[in-house]
């Protein structure tokens, strides 16, 4: 079996993985013995496994069921969940047998031809239009939208566009707007100015770069170009960014020489060292890692003691985000923290093993719930960014372990 930290690092994927807490689901403690962290170990690369050809089992169904715009955006909700689920549990898959693994998914019906037809269907159909379908499968606005011809008026429009966006953001920099080389963007000759490239790409909504090169013209000017595609009215357009980083670029250029030179002239006098003989040290290799074969668990509940832990946990998870969608301002912050206290208690009480409990049934039973697993997460980060609203008793309770 693998070693006790490749262990917790898989304790800590499945964790992250099954959503743990409410607010700060306590962690269990698993003893530091070889056999307590194989035998959990085990148990949780028997579940990753599961959960993950279940996951990726729904995911061709709900893609094969996709026929049309409006059945993409039904389903793009629980793709996006499974697909994030789907990446966390491959962690946990990369210490197996890559033979045992084929088989498990080959035996559920989700080998590779099935998983590359459902998605070659979806490029075929141009993702049916829905935009997010299509970056959830890693694929570009390109892949969605027609190609539209680039126009002096679009170039026009868009350059209007984009100086308006960035405003005073590109204080130091002139020319622009940059979709042509006569309109490239003029660095100066601070190299700081760089920095500004990316917030001249940003003031472009949805701008998916392509290529980037440096160009070297015969007139002497040097530009970094950029080649991206933008989405624009139902259309995507391929364009390119110009930038005049030629100052930049001689400066640099004059630096490196001078400093070359200066290496080449310098007389150096070696100094004479006595030499010393040693005796090298005995060298112990490693033996390398291997993919573990497929461990086999017994559960320790009985399909009734999962269902009835899945639903409390569930139960537990959208009391917390209903209470803390509910935290907008002081008030309702201070009001907060007494119950944010009662779930966090509820929540560390929770007699859970979740090596023995499935990512997908907790998943599919927040779905019935009208919960999602990224609500909490979206919840704490806007009260964090509040400062707790001014609550000490809300920080407090929240930052409690």
């Amino acid at each position: 079996m693998a070693c006790y930290t490749q262990h917790m690092k898989l304790q800590h994927l499945i964790t992250a993985a099954l959503f743990v807490a409410p607010l700060c689901q306590a962690v269990q403690e698993v003893p530091f013995t070889d056999e307590a962290a194989n035998a959990a170990e085990a148990a949780m690369m028997q579940q990753a496994l599961q959960d993950h050809v279940r996951c990726l089992k729904s995911v061709c169904e709900l893609v094969e069921g996709i026929h049309d715009k409006a059945s993409a955006e039904a389903a793009l909700p629980k793709i996006k969940t499974r697909m994030t689920l789907i990446a966390d549990l491959s962690f946990a898959l990369g210490y197996m047998d890559e033979a045992e693994l084929i088989k498990a998914h080959t035996a559920a019906g989700v080998g590779v031809d099935r998983i590359e037809a459902a998605v070659s269907g979806l490029e075929k159909n141009r993702f049916y239009g829905c935009m997010e379908l299509a970056k959830v499968f890693g694929y570009p606005a390109s892949a969605v939208l027609q190609p539209g011809e680039v126009t002096p008026a679009l170039l026009q429009t868009l350059g209007a566009e984009l100086k308006a966006a960035l405003g005073s953001k590109i204080n130091g920099i002139s020319g622009g707007p940059g979709f042509t080389e006569q309109t490239a963007w003029k660095m100066g000759s601070n190299p700081e100015n760089l920095m500004l490239i990316a917030t001249i790409m940003e003031a472009l909504p949805g701008a998916e770069k392509e290529d980037q090169t440096l160009v070297r013209t015969e007139e002497g000017p040097i530009y970094g170009r950029m080649t991206y595609t933008l989405p624009k009215d139902g259309k995507v357009y391929r364009l390119q960014m110009w930038f005049d980083i030629t100052e930049i670029m001689k400066a640099e250029e004059a630096a490196a020489a001078q400093e070359e030179t200066e290496e080449y002239t310098e007389e150096e006098t070696p100094e004479e060292k006595p030499v010393v003989a040693v005796t090298p040290e005995p060298v112990t290799l490693e033996e390398p890692e291997e993919d573990l074969p497929l461990p086999q668990t017994i559960s320790i509940y009985t399909a009734e003691e999962k269902a009835a832990i899945v639903q409390q946990y569930v139960q537990l998870f959208k009391e917390t985000v209903e209470l803390t969608s509910q935290i907008t301002d002081r008030a309702s912050a201070d009001a907060a923290a007494p119950q944010v206290k009662e779930l966090t208690a509820k929540s560390a009480a929770l007699p859970v093993d979740f090596s023995h409990i499935s990512a997908m049934d907790i998943l599919e039973e927040m779905e019935k719930n009208g919960v999602n697993p990224y609500m909490i997460q979206q919840n704490m980060h806007r009260i964090r960014e509040a400062d707790f609203y001014g609550s000490e008793a809300l920080e407090h309770a929240m930052r409690t372990r």
